[in-house]
């Protein structure tokens, strides 16, 4: 087995997980009904 070091290529390992364990509940905002945009009109 040859490695990426000894072929002199770049290895980049990515892991995507979310962690979603708040310690406070009052941290948690939930939006409903929300017109985004310029719509004050």
């Amino acid at each position: 087995m040859i490695s990426a070091f000894q072929r002199d290529q770049t290895l980049i390992r990515v892991i995507a997980k979310h962690d979603f364990g708040p310690r406070h509940v009052e941290s948690i905002v939930v939006l409903k009904d929300v017109q985004w945009g310029s719509s004050f009109g």
